[in-house]
């Protein structure tokens, strides 16, 4: 009885065994469709996750904060590209200038010495070390993009920058020092041999010693744009403020000894215009004022303006006269070819006589107490170059209806007189016509400023030097 219930269990365990075997091997339709499902679940799933990444991403390249980095990554390549040129201005002036004039500083006839080398060119040679290095490591920042850390750069410059002050300070001096050996001529030829290279694309000298005095304010422009583009929880925010606040600093003490060297090397730029040179340009007291095209208008031998032709177009372009205003002379000019200018004639219009000097009375052959003077004629013509110390300004001149009539053009208001009376020579003026009112207004005015200041000088030094017991130091001269 008991082995009929094993018998009928262990029967039931090969029908469940057979049945689940049955169901494994033979999967159901509804399975399949299951998984189908699942598949389609799946693609959707993943269309719907690389949609959202999508507009996410398109709504970041729509951002302020993208826009603001594309901005400063474009800062930096154009920093990039202004540093690899400044480095080859640099290595011009090195290797095209300083080591050149020094190999010819130590010639048997040098046409230069050492000290003046050094004078003129100082530590550029180490400003262009520093550079180079510094033009290496933003090559190396430029590789890493996207990622672009600039801060450590700027460290390695800021412990620099006394070479930059050294160098400001020399500047003035250094253009001094080359316009004295200018006056050399085998150094003037030596130096226009050089700036004749294709490298230097037609610059001077002083135009190559210019540009390390434009990179300080050129790194603190760079500064500002970054930092206009550079978020304020950026890691580098606070280091490059720092370095913009450094340079800035550096500029303000840079700004004063700018605009003397500044006159200097528009003095230089203008004395090299002019083909018989002028010496008086090389004097670094001379201050720049204006310059401008006037005409110049003929005297007639008994002293009269020859009106009645200023309004004939030959006499407009006879007369027309480029014009040169310093704080101590006026120069004037014709213009030549190639942009070159001459020194005008400037003078009386009538013959003149001086005594030939000391000692210039003689004995008659014949006694009697006869004695000559021996006279030498006065030149009737003299260089475009007027001291404004020997100068007198007339504004209104005095004409006649006639002389209105035939002039044909009202030019009663732009025309002014100077009379020059100097020490040596008999005294002669000079008519200048501007093209408008408020030209000559400019003129007149800026004239009798500079002559007023000469004066007022004067008469200050020689106060100065009768009350004081002191000599004048001839640097306040």
């Amino acid at each position: 009885c008991d082995a009929v219930p094993v018998l009928q269990i262990a029967s039931l365990l090969k029908d469940h065994e057979r049945i689940q075997s049955v169901q494994s091997s033979a999967p159901s339709d509804d399975d399949s469709d299951i998984k189908k499902i699942k598949k389609v679940q799946s693609f959707l799933r993943g269309w719907l996750c690389r949609r959202k990444w999508k507009t996410i991403i398109q709504d970041y390249i729509r951002s302020p904060h993208a826009d603001s980095m594309r901005k400063r990554n474009q800062v930096v390549f154009s920093m990039l590209e202004a540093e690899a040129e400044y480095v080859q201005q640099l290595h011009i002036l090195v290797n095209n200038f300083l080591r050149p004039l020094r190999m010819a500083a130590s010639s048997k006839k040098p046409p230069i010495t050492h000290d003046d080398v050094s004078s003129i060119f100082l530590n550029s040679e180490t400003i262009m070390f520093l550079h180079q290095i510094f033009y290496q490591g933003l090559k190396a920042r430029i590789s890493s993009w996207p990622t672009l850390v600039l801060a450590d750069l700027f460290d390695i410059l800021l412990p620099m920058l006394n070479i930059y002050q050294e160098f400001v300070r020399n500047h003035q001096y250094s253009l001094q020092i080359l316009a004295h050996c200018k006056q050399n001529r085998d150094f003037d030829k030596l130096l226009k041999h050089y700036e004749a290279k294709p490298d230097c694309e037609e610059r001077t000298l002083e135009t190559f010693l210019t540009y390390p005095m434009f990179q300080i304010p050129r790194y603190i422009l760079t500064l500002h744009e970054l930092l206009a583009h550079t978020p304020h929880e950026h890691v580098e925010r606070n280091s490059l403020d720092y370095a913009k606040s450094k340079l800035e600093e550096l500029s303000r003490i840079m700004h004063d000894e700018v605009s003397e060297t500044e006159n200097i090397r528009k003095n230089l730029a203008i004395e090299r215009m002019i083909i018989e040179g002028c010496e008086i340009l090389l004097d670094t007291s001379q201050t720049f004022v204006r310059q401008g095209s006037l005409i110049q208008v003929p005297m007639s031998e008994k002293g009269k303006i020859t009106r009645g032709r200023l309004g004939s177009l030959s006499l407009r372009k006879e007369g027309e006269r480029q014009c040169f205003l310093f704080s101590k002379h006026l120069i004037i000019c014709t213009r030549g070819s190639g942009g070159k200018l001459h020194l005008t004639k400037v003078g009386m219009g009538g013959r003149a006589w001086r005594l030939a000097g000391a000692g210039a009375a003689a004995p008659h052959p014949a006694g009697a107490g006869f004695t000559i003077l021996l006279l030498t004629p006065i030149p009737a013509l003299q260089n475009g170059v007027i001291s404004l110390i020997d100068c007198t300004l007339i504004e209104e001149q005095e004409s006649t209806d006639e002389d209105a009539k035939a002039s044909g053009q009202d030019i009663d208001h732009l025309d002014f007189k100077i009379v020059v009376e100097p020490k040596d020579t008999s005294s002669f003026t000079v008519i200048l016509v501007a093209s408008s009112r408020q030209e000559k207004a400019a003129w007149t005015s800026d004239i009798s400023q500079c002559v007023d200041n000469i004066r007022c000088n004067g008469l200050m030094m020689n106060a100065f030097e009768e009350n004081s017991k002191v000599t004048v130091p001839q640097m306040i001269k």
